[in-house]
């Protein structure tokens, strides 16, 4: 795990964010505690605190009972840790919550109380997982049960010409045969091999 050890400046509200040790999780983690109250997460670190059973006291006691800065969510914001331009992504697919992710290090943005809602909508990244494909399932799992039926009917329809066109030859190879032994080939083969 990458944990960060610069001082770093908010990126919605530019102020200078504080380290907060989580020992729990074992990482320090950036607030805003002098702007808007936004939390910044290094690589992989928001995955550690995201969980409802998870400890988050530290956090909390630094954000708790604050007033804090509204920000403007209408612009980019830049990593500050990387300085890349980040990226807004909902967090699950009820579409209610989003955070700046940064795609260059892995940097994570959460602006003020969006750590509590997400933590709040699902006990576990399981139950997170499982909406997901329930969602999922709901849009796409439907239509593709009816094509997968379709494609069931269309090789059923495909299976039954294969076989047909299998009994037409060997039914035009047995003509072929009683054809030729009709007409005297047969004996005269028999001869030829006899001779010898």
């Amino acid at each position: 795990m990458y944990d960060n050890e610069k001082i770093i400046a908010c990126p919605a509200c530019k102020k200078i964010m504080k380290k907060v040790y989580v020992a729990s999780a074992g990482m320090s983690v950036d607030i805003c505690v002098d702007g808007c109250g936004g939390i910044y997460f290094d690589r992989n670190e928001f995955k550690r605190v995201d969980e409802q059973h998870e400890d988050i006291t530290p956090i909390l006691n630094e954000i708790e009972n604050k007033t804090f800065n509204e920000v403007n969510n209408d612009f980019k914001r830049e990593c500050p840790d990387c300085g890349a331009v980040m990226t807004r992504n909902y967090t699950s697919a009820n579409l209610s919550i989003q955070i700046d992710v940064c795609y260059r290090c892995g940097g994570t943005f959460l602006d003020n109380q969006e750590l509590q809602k997400i933590r709040a909508e699902f006990p576990t990244e399981e139950a997170r997982n499982a909406d997901f494909a329930k969602r999922l399932y709901h849009i796409f799992g439907q239509e593709y049960e009816a094509r997968m039926k379709d494609n069931a009917q269309w090789i059923k329809e495909s299976e039954k010409k294969r076989r047909k066109i299998i009994k037409d030859s060997i039914m035009r190879g047995v003509e072929t045969f009683v054809n030729a032994t009709t007409f005297g080939a047969y004996d005269k083969m028999k001869e030829l091999l006899k001779s010898k």
